[in-house]
């Protein structure tokens, strides 16, 4: 799922920035197929924390979701109507 949300993003982000060509889109692009491991290697971490240290990881992890989300809503609202900004 990673990959094809890492690959729809830069190209939202690049129709909104009106960039021709891939510069500066490299590490979203190629970040989404490396996710894959990241979550199996993050899995493995997780399942070796002590059950009282959840709560922090699950709430981080809710921080850093919001936070990327910001980044396509203020895309929106830095460009109004476009539909490719979000």
């Amino acid at each position: 799922m990673s990959t094809v949300l890492a690959d729809k993003a830069a190209d939202a982000i690049q129709r909104s920035l009106a960039q021709s060509g891939g510069e500066g889109f490299s590490y979203l692009r190629t970040h989404g197929a490396l996710d894959i491991e990241h979550v199996a290697f993050f899995k493995g971490l997780a399942n070796a924390l002590p059950d009282s240290a959840h709560g922090i990881v699950i709430e981080t992890s809710q921080i850093i979701y919001r936070l990327y989300g910001d980044i396509f809503r203020e895309l929106a609202l830095r460009h109004p109507g476009r539909r490719d900004a979000a």
